[in-house]
């Protein structure tokens, strides 16, 4: 009874203005009375019974201190308000995170240096308690903050997901994945590197995206998230991945699929050598490359042969890497020409004249044109109306593709990627259409 009333008296005192001393400051702080402690930290005119206070408040644990501390970081006094801001960080509470990102910015370095320490024990903090508010926070402050305040808010945010990641279900890995498309690029840079601390499925397309970002930072975080990948699960939608339309992400994702060591994904792999789009033939390649299996040898060398020079390439690398030798100058030379070393090509002479004329036909326009220079230099002659139209549009010989009154070539695609070629006429799904001018128009199409 006589402890609480000296407690109750000390507080009128102290709201009366009266002078405390520091017996009553402990006094006030084992007793958690933040009211008076408040007062004493905003209004004391004794310096030392302020800084008192300041700290006393960060003890008390009680997120109603918040505001007066967050006053006291107005305090001309740099001391006041470090102190203020170790009191902050050490109430460990949500609201606490305001008042220390703007201290980030204090005009004083220890000041600075504190909240960014203190911040950093907040996001621990609120990780460990499974608070992914936090995130959120965080992520506005990246964005909204620039250098060193900006720097600890991302150390801070990395913190966070080091606790929230421990989490049995991460809720919240939704919320991150939608951040791989934010316009800010530290945000975007920085959600990638974290993704990788998660071995989940989910992870998987939002990476692929981050891939593609046309910031090099942001690509560079995300191959090494992808590759922490350790869990067989993830494989099924790796498999899905390689179908990108990007190469970079299939190349990478062919890369994530090598390190796996279980028997059941290089057998997945090396079924995929065989499957119907030419993109995840392509990836297999690329992942057999890496694995190097004896079962992988066979079908590799049918994929000298593939209609598409992505999968010959990669097939011809993979090859190459298993030390495999042509049986004759037939295999040799598809291997050539899948490898695309051009100049050696024509040595094989008639050989090279049949894997010649599956580039002639490839989508790459690139492909296509050194084709049509091997050929030339073996001075092939098309004998088909196809190999003709094929011949003359791989050497972009608009004039000889004129007289020639043949153009028919079977795939489509080729209009997307001939810069001089851009749509083609409905009375036919082969007769094409020159920016320079209207071949259809004087051929019975």
């Amino acid at each position: 009874m006589r402890r609480h009333y000296l407690l109750t008296a000390i507080a009128c005192l102290v709201l009366a203005g009266c002078v405390t001393t520091s017996s009553d400051i402990r006094t006030l702080k084992q007793k958690r009375d933040v009211e008076s402690l408040v007062k004493i930290a905003e209004s004391s005119s004794d310096r030392d019974q302020r800084i008192e206070a300041i700290n006393a408040l960060g003890f008390t644990r009680d997120p109603r201190a918040i505001k007066g501390l967050s006053n006291v970081l107005e305090s001309d006094s740099w001391v006041e308000r470090e102190a203020a801001v170790k009191s902050l960080s050490y109430l460990k509470d949500y609201q606490s995170i305001n008042p220390l990102i703007e201290a980030l910015n204090d005009d004083n370095q220890f000041v600075r240096d504190s909240a960014g320490k203190g911040l950093a024990l907040v996001a621990q903090s609120l990780g460990k308690k499974s608070e992914p508010r936090v995130l959120n926070k965080l992520i506005s402050a990246i964005r909204e903050q620039r250098n060193g305040a900006r720097e600890a808010c991302i150390n801070a945010f990395h913190i966070a997901i080091d606790e929230l990641k421990k989490v049995s279900e991460p809720t919240f890995l939704n919320y991150l994945t939608e951040l791989v498309n934010d316009d800010n690029k530290f945000v975007r840079i920085h959600v990638a590197r974290a993704l990788g601390q998660f071995d989940d499925p989910r992870i998987i397309k939002p990476l692929s995206t981050a891939l593609i970002d046309p910031i090099f930072d942001v690509k560079e975080a995300a191959i090494q998230s992808l590759h922490n990948l350790k869990n067989p699960a993830t494989a099924k939608l790796l498999f899905e991945m390689l179908k990108s339309e990007h190469e970079e992400v299939r190349k990478e994702i062919s890369n994530v699929l090598a390190q796996f060591d279980d028997p059941l994904i290089v057998n997945k792999i090396i079924l995929s050598l065989d499957d119907v789009h030419h993109r995840v033939r392509a990836g297999a390649a690329m992942a057999m490359e890496k694995i190097v299996h004896p079962r992988a040898m066979v079908p590799l060398v049918k994929l000298l042969d593939d209609k598409y020079s992505d999968v010959r390439l990669a097939a011809s690398k993979a090859l190459e890497k298993y030390h495999w030798r042509p049986r004759d100058d037939s295999e040799a030379a598809r291997h050539c020409v899948a490898a695309q070393k051009w100049d050696s090509c024509a040595k094989f002479k008639s050989e090279a004249v049949k894997p010649l004329l599956v580039a002639l036909q490839d989508i790459d326009s690139k492909v296509r044109r050194s084709a049509s220079n091997v050929l030339t230099e073996l001075k092939w002659q098309p004998s088909k109306d196809s190999e003709k139209g094929a011949f003359c549009v791989a050497k972009e010989a608009w004039k000889e593709c004129e007289t020639s009154r043949w153009i028919y070539i079977h795939h489509a695609r080729y209009a997307r990627e001939s810069e001089r070629v851009s749509s083609t006429k409905s009375a036919s799904p082969g007769c094409w259409i020159s920016h320079r001018s209207s071949l259809c128009g004087s051929f019975a199409c």
